[in-house]
């Protein structure tokens, strides 16, 4: 009798060091889990949301696929609060909009300019994060464990009327020509601080089953495009991976990579009839090349919903190895659980890895 195992396959463009670590999930969607806060609240790392770059293509654009998609999943009567502040491109010449579960423009957030600051240092804008520290609080006026946030960003909102996966679409427009002509070579856009926090009609957090300070997972996408914003710059954030299956995987990428996407399937860097050719590494852009779709699971920064995303009831059998080491081996009804593995950092020097952004390494 064969008993069906969950795998998992990982690929990282530009990786220069990767790990797994255990930290505490903290509340809201965004800034605050790309990166996260140390013992002083100062950000561990660079971690930008990115658009139009040569490795993340089309990365939560207009008209983009499923995969490439930022979803919001909302229950009707849901409330979604959003910031966030354009930290490299021209505002002017950049849009954002909502779309519900059949496609629809939210009322109210059919395409606009990202939110912006007139005057240094005043938040008037609603919906713009001034600073780290308003993005990592969360939004003014929501009730979190029972407090009333009043020191973190004015947002924007709206209410569900469907129940489903919303997600935000953005674009970016030529100069003077902003909704008519779309630029499809501009500068870098990155967004320095982005937020999403999803409550109740109460305006109370939707927090994870004991922890009330910590946002259920809700933010997702399949195909995450993202920049330290420098080859010099590390980061050092958390993912979870929701299988096909309903298996859970947490991982914590630590690298120096500028500009990556983060995928995860059950197969490897192609689609053919040849399992142990389609984990091969692969030299060149596997994720957006024409005619190829390799970014399958969800892929949240924060512990996903329970009661949308119900866990699996496979035992599992996880073995992962990188450059032929293996770097985690855990069976679920073995005892010990995992053995002892090999560090779970693996520095590789230049000529394991390079430092080409566009080359694809897989996890098998």
């Amino acid at each position: 009798m064969m008993t069906h195992q969950p795998r998992l396959l990982l690929l990282l463009l530009a990786t220069l060091l990767f790990g797994w670590s255990i930290a505490e999930v903290q509340a809201q969607e965004g800034t605050r889990q790309l990166m996260p806060p140390d013992g002083s609240n100062n950000p561990q790392g660079t971690c930008y949301i990115t658009f139009r770059r040569s490795q993340a293509p089309n990365f939560a654009l207009e008209g983009a696929r499923e995969s490439d998609r930022l979803h919001i999943h909302l229950k009707a009567g849901e409330k979604v609060y959003f910031g966030m502040k354009l930290g490299t491109g021209t505002a002017a010449n950049l849009s954002f909009r909502f779309k519900d579960p059949d496609g629809v423009d939210v009322t109210g957030f059919a395409r606009q300019v990202v939110p912006t600051n007139a005057t240094a240092g005043l938040n008037n804008d609603p919906g713009y994060i001034d600073n780290y520290s308003q993005a990592i609080t969360g939004p003014n006026g929501i009730t979190k464990n029972g407090s009333t946030i009043t020191t973190g960003y004015t947002p924007r909102s709206f209410t569900a009327t469907k129940t489903g996966d919303y997600y935000i679409e953005f674009q970016t427009w030529n100069a003077g020509s902003f909704g008519s002509v779309v630029n499809t070579n501009p500068p870098a856009y990155n967004i320095e601080f982005f937020d999403i926090t999803v409550t109740d009609g109460n305006d109370v957090l939707v927090s994870a089953p004991g922890n009330p300070n910590e946002s259920v997972g809700r933010l997702w996408s399949r195909n995450w495009g993202l920049s330290s914003n420098g080859f010099n710059n590390f980061i050092s954030t958390e993912f979870f991976v929701y299988t096909f299956d309903g298996f859970v995987n947490k991982f914590k990428a630590q690298m120096a990579p500028f500009v990556f996407t983060v995928v995860s399937n059950s197969f490897g860097t192609n689609r053919t009839g040849d399992a142990l050719f389609n984990r091969k590494s692969f030299r060149g852009d596997a994720i957006n090349r024409a005619g190829t779709d390799i970014a399958e699971h969800k892929i949240f920064l924060n512990d996903p919903d329970i009661s949308v995303y119900p866990n699996s009831t496979i035992q599992p059998i996880i073995k992962v190895w990188f450059n032929q080491v293996l770097l985690l081996d855990f069976d679920y009804s073995r005892t010990p659980q995992e053995l002892p593995p090999q560090p779970r950092c693996h520095q590789c020097d230049e000529k394991c890895l390079g430092r080409l952004p566009t080359r694809v390494y897989g996890l098998v």
